[in-house]
């Protein structure tokens, strides 16, 4: 498994929505970990006992650093989503394409 950026720091929306569209959605830790480029599933189990525990509006409180640096992450964390929505993307239409293919076929 490669290793991934040490002391990597998430913002609060981030880990909400990583827990709130693996629960949605039923997606193991292992899932999750791959759909949004984390690199622990520790870590992300640890997001959802906080969310469970604490409730969506007082859970995953940010990891802290100084405006600048949650600007930075801010805009890393917009860069990942849209890679992820980007492969999304990219597995609806290639699905949507088969079938058709295969509709137009019979």
């Amino acid at each position: 498994m490669p290793k991934g950026v040490l002391n990597k720091r998430y913002t609060p929306e981030f880990k909400k929505l990583v827990i709130e569209t693996m629960r949605q959605e039923r997606l193991s830790y292992s899932e999750t970990r791959r759909r949004f480029e984390i690199n622990s599933r520790a870590l992300i189990k640890s997001w959802e006992r906080i969310y469970l525990e604490e409730g969506p509006r007082n859970a995953l409180p940010s990891n802290g650093g100084d405006a600048k640096t949650q600007a930075v992450h801010q805009s890393s964390c917009q860069k990942r989503w849209r890679r992820i929505c980007d492969r999304s993307l990219e597995v609806v239409k290639a699905t949507a394409k088969a079938l058709l293919d295969t509709a137009t076929k019979k």
